[in-house]
């Protein structure tokens, strides 16, 4: 694990990248860390994680119905309803 983090930093560096990597997991775990609550767009998540939240995106709580249709939170629907 520490030569992968090493890699990281050596990538921002060189790319000279503001914000810090973002990993996502798609799993019905709890993480068991602290989450940040709220209801986010799939884009403001991952822009949250950036900073270093803990984000858990599910149906209720993803703001987006495109971005739960991409992730596979719902089904894909007919209408524009509720696009961000």
């Amino acid at each position: 694990m520490d030569d992968y983090i090493k890699h990281v930093k050596t990538i921002v560096e060189a790319l000279s990248i503001e914000k810090e990597p973002v990993g996502v997991k798609y799993t019905d775990e709890d993480p068991g860390i602290e989450i940040e609550a709220g209801n986010y767009t799939v884009c403001g998540a991952i822009l949250a994680a950036s900073e270093g939240k803990v984000i858990v995106l599910s149906e209720e709580s993803c703001a987006c119905s495109r971005g739960k249709t991409h992730l596979g939170l719902t089904q894909k629907r007919d209408t524009m309803e509720n696009a961000c």
